[in-house]
């Protein structure tokens, strides 16, 4: 009996004290770490004013039409502010390769990355377990122990049910692509951060294609007088049938651009809440969840007992996919490591793209809402397994 207590006893102290929201201490851990880069990113951008070009070039025509230059002219060139100079990295410039492959395309990279863990790490015997009570678990353990037959046959019945490994994952990746398209692609008309945008005050004007003499490369020329919000937010070409009053005064550069399709409008001014933030905070947290079970594979065993401290027990797989046993052929393990740790490399890549989006991009207020809807959203994610 005096034994069986102290089992018991020791039993209770390995649980931890449950958290709101069912969330672990690594999802507190991760949570954490994404939030301090940033703060501190942020923090660095108004000490040193990091940011202030980029916030200069997408909202310093923000005050149309009290500009008298706009007044007197209807095609003119919006001055960046004299203190704003783009910092001397590419990780400023908005044009630069990895915004255009990887930030541009967040949600696909983060889609291929399930894809891939779906199909090897998932599907490998390998995976958690389904979801049960401790006790379930132990006696499914203990089963497995004295009847191996018998085990495989509840994990073909567990793999064929929404508890299984591959089941969560996928239902968890439709779930944030849902929270990733209300937000950045159609919410019941404009996604969410467009109406922010408008509600917040945001004007929308249509813009000259850019050239090759303008220093606002990316944003063009402002033309004077605003368009209907649809045109912004739905990306439509403007013509003379659409927007008639814009080519009262006949001059060629319109002609040009309307002839070609690429004469269009943007929203100025308003609470532009960071796109990147919010879908580099949700990919990687999202990426974090899916992998955590394979992690303790990934660390050294002489660690294993701090790691514990962070990921309990019970969200560990049950085998180690990365090394070659009766269930696992050399091959698929070398595979499943090189998968793993390809998405432990695009986990960093968004977390520095993150970082440099806090440094660079936005004004802190911009940030914060970017950084405080992506992690509202990650608690949306089904976690676990």
């Amino acid at each position: 009996m005096a034994s069986t207590q102290s089992k018991g006893k020791g039993k209770s102290k390995e649980v931890a004290k449950p958290l709101p929201l069912g969330l672990q201490p690594y999802h507190v851990f991760y949570l954490a770490g994404l939030s301090v880069l940033v703060v501190v990113g942020t923090a660095y951008s108004v000490l040193y004013s990091t940011h202030v070009y980029n916030v200069s070039l997408s909202a310093s025509v923000t005050q149309h039409p009290l500009r008298s230059a706009l007044d007197s002219n209807p095609l003119s060139q919006a001055p960046l502010a004299e203190s704003a100079r783009l910092p001397a990295t590419i990780f400023a410039d908005r044009r630069n390769w990895i915004n255009r492959i990887f930030i541009k395309r967040a949600w696909g990279w983060t889609g291929l990355a399930f894809a891939a863990q779906a199909l090897t790490l998932r599907a490998a015997p390998s995976s958690p377990t389904s979801p049960s009570s401790a006790k379930g678990k132990e006696k499914e353990r203990q089963s497995s122990s004295s009847n191996s037959g018998n085990n495989e046959e509840a994990m073909a019945r567990a793999e064929a049910t929404i508890y299984s490994p591959l089941s969560r994952s996928t239902f968890r990746f439709l779930v944030a692509t849902l929270l990733w398209g209300f937000f950045a692609a159609w919410f019941f008309g404009p996604p969410l951060m467009t109406r922010v945008l408008q509600w917040s005050g945001a004007v929308c004007y249509p813009m000259l294609p850019p050239t090759a003499s303008s220093s606002l490369a990316d944003d063009g020329f402002l033309i004077k007088g605003s368009v209907h919000p649809m045109f912004c937010y739905s990306r439509l070409p403007l013509t003379p049938q659409s927007s008639p009053e814009l080519f009262q005064s006949g001059h060629a550069a319109l002609t040009s651009a309307s002839s070609d399709g690429s004469l269009k409008a943007r929203f100025h001014g308003g609470h532009d809440i960071s796109g990147h933030t919010y879908i580099l905070v949700l990919s990687a947290l999202y990426l974090l969840e899916d992998l955590t079970p394979f992690l303790p594979h990934l660390v050294p065993v002489a660690l294993h007992p701090y790691l514990l401290q962070i990921i309990p027990a019970r969200s560990w797989s049950v085998l180690d996919p990365f090394r070659a046993s009766a269930s696992i052929s050399p091959s698929q393990a070398t595979v499943n490591l090189a998968v793993a740790l390809s998405i432990l490399a695009l986990i960093g890549l968004w977390a520095w793209c993150l970082f440099c989006t806090a440094l660079f991009f936005h004004t802190p207020q911009e940030k914060a809402s970017g950084l405080l809807a992506g992690l509202a959203a990650s608690l949306l994610i089904p976690k676990g397994g």
